[in-house]
């Protein structure tokens, strides 16, 4: 949906017209918006959709607890410390979101290497 009306048939034959030939019963317009606009952002939603899930599958196999959550273990404060430091020191935005990563690393690490240090023997 959009501004510029499509039909959802005529969606459907502008997607199917470079595989199979289709009567062309729409205009150029249209067909701009939805190979330039609409298409690529169905197809990134997908993507980001699909790593989003896998990402979480992989945070819960790492810390073996089907429950967790980022906001459990201070990832997302960590990413929020990192990216409001990056804005302190006037730094851009893409400095902004490098530091917000780095600040949710460090709190992973900090979460998967504190408890493994506490459980060891220092006698042994």
């Amino acid at each position: 949906m959009g501004r510029l009306h499509i039909a959802p048939m005529d969606v459907f034959k502008i997607l199917c017209s470079y595989v199979v030939p289709v009567e062309q019963s729409w205009n150029e317009q249209a067909a701009s918006v939805i190979y330039t606009l609409r298409l690529p952002r169905v197809l990134a939603a997908i993507l980001i959709g699909a790593a989003l899930s896998l990402s979480g599958a992989a945070y819960q196999s790492v810390f073996k607890n089907p429950l967790v959550a980022p906001d459990m273990l201070g990832v997302s404060s960590g990413a929020c410390v990192g990216a409001s430091l990056c804005i302190l020191l006037g730094l851009g935005s893409t400095f902004v979101q490098m530091g917000a990563f780095a600040g949710g690393m460090l709190a992973v690490g900090c979460a998967v290497i504190i408890p493994h240090q506490s459980t060891r023997n220092p006698f042994v």
